[in-house]
């Protein structure tokens, strides 16, 4: 099997470490990578603040109190849900309906 890394890196006269050096620049750099990064740590931030406002919900409310927030939490949801009219549903039917025409 012939190894592609080892050939471009002796036709070049580079190191290993000036390759591996040159690859961890480009991926610095890469906007797909930045973009991806910062995604991801958004995804971790909403988790762990998702984690402190549940045990602190807990904490105040007892556990008496959350059958009521869970009632309160439901029926704003199903608020929303009916209040938006299909909105966001419908936004997607008539992009892709754009794009076939």
């Amino acid at each position: 099997m012939k190894n592609y890394y080892r050939d471009f890196l002796a036709s070049n006269e580079c190191s290993i470490s000036l390759a591996l050096n040159s690859l961890y620049k480009r991926i610095v750099v890469s906007d797909f990578i930045q973009k991806g990064a910062s995604t991801f740590a958004n995804r971790i931030l909403l988790l762990g603040m998702g984690l402190i406002t549940s045990v602190i919900v807990a904490r105040i409310l007892k556990p008496e109190g959350r059958g009521l927030y869970a009632v309160t939490i439901a029926i704003t949801a199903a608020g929303v849900q009916f209040g938006n009219f299909g909105l966001h549903a419908s936004n997607t039917y008539h992009a892709a309906k754009a794009w076939s025409l």
